[in-house]
């Protein structure tokens, strides 16, 4: 679920939050797919650079980014803080499939079958929940 839920809502939170209008936060939410991007190609790198400290440096990435969206004083730092956000969250799928693998001695069609049917579920049932939940609030 941190892939594209969390990018759609970017767009609501620029839009309602960030007082960007409807098509400019639809615009500068696409930069959430950009930094995920980004981020999954950096991923092996990161991974050999920081090795066991990977997690713990992507999760403190997304956090200081969530702060930043939220206590930003205008609408660029606000995007940056979402950059931050993708860039920390883009490596956690990755990150947790290869666990799957290293963890298990299954077949590797079986693990990608089910890698793939969670992130299906993230993408999907993820997007559904998130919206129901904000209309909640």
């Amino acid at each position: 679920m941190l892939d594209f839920p969390p990018g759609q809502m970017a767009i609501l939170f620029l839009r309602d939050v960030g007082k960007a209008s409807s098509g400019t936060a639809a615009m500068l939410g696409a930069g959430w797919g950009v930094f995920l991007f980004a981020g999954r190609l950096l991923t092996p790198r990161v991974r050999a650079a920081l090795g066991h400290w990977t997690v713990v440096t992507i999760y403190s990435l997304e956090l200081a980014g969530v702060l930043v969206m939220w206590i930003g004083p205008s609408l660029t730092v606000r995007v940056v803080g979402m950059a931050m956000v993708a860039l920390g969250s883009s490596p956690a799928y990755v990150l947790a499939v290869d666990r799957l693998y290293d963890e298990t001695d299954g077949d590797p069609a079986v693990l990608g079958s089910v890698a793939a049917l969670a992130s299906g579920l993230a993408v999907s049932i993820g997007t559904l929940s998130l919206g129901a939940l904000t209309d909640a609030v």
